[in-house]
């Protein structure tokens, strides 16, 4: 036991700007990728998946997703790459699943 949980759910969340297309949306189960720097001749391994995801029109139609990835990847701020349809979106980990506060 490393004292940590093997998986951590996290918050993801994709600006909507030149992502307006639906097939941009990640679909449940869609890979997660480290967007950290590859070893020359490295291969790039999935290191989550999105369990959901949906647009928010509370938050200008951004993309916001929770998904389950590895320890290691679930900092605040680690940035990822989400496999949709359409490409790969850039993102990061948010520090909450917490999108928006009420006043």
């Amino acid at each position: 036991a490393l004292g940590h949980p093997k998986q951590q759910l996290v918050g993801l969340r994709v600006s909507s700007k030149g992502h307006e297309d639906p097939q941009w949306q990640p679909i449940t189960g869609a890979a997660i990728i480290s967007a950290a720097p590859l070893p020359p001749g490295g291969e790039a391994k999935p290191v989550g998946a999105i369990t959901s995801c949906t647009r928010s029109t509370m938050l200008g139609d951004d993309i916001i997703c929770l998904a389950q990835v590895k320890w290691d990847q679930s900092q605040p701020g680690t940035k990822l790459r989400i496999h949709t349809t359409r490409g790969e979106l850039e993102t990061s980990v948010e520090p909450t699943l917490t999108f928006w506060k009420r006043n």
